[in-house]
């Protein structure tokens, strides 16, 4: 979906057949952040990936975050760093 031209929570629930998204990947943050938490599924999970606008990313999280989801902190140089093996796996498959 283009998020650009369609409503992204309304783009994401409708892509689910309004389960939600199981999984959202946040590398950025910024006005997107909340949209897309708000179109989570039950037991979703809300992956903040880095911390360079962490900032965004927690505010929508903090303030407005629905129940029933993870919120989780992701710094994917030191899971690199800590699972050396898994990481060049991910790598020479994609």
């Amino acid at each position: 979906m283009n998020y650009a031209k369609e409503d992204l929570k309304e783009g994401l629930r409708r892509l689910t057949n309004g389960k939600g998204v199981d999984i959202i990947f946040d590398p950025v943050g910024g006005s997107y952040a909340e949209a897309a938490l708000r179109s989570i599924a039950w037991e979703g999970r809300f992956l903040v990936i880095g911390f360079r606008r962490r900032r965004h990313s927690e505010d929508a999280a903090q303030s407005r975050a629905p129940e029933g989801c993870d919120i989780r902190g992701v710094f994917w140089g030191a899971w690199a760093r800590l699972n050396a093996e898994k990481n060049r796996a991910n790598l020479k498959s994609s």
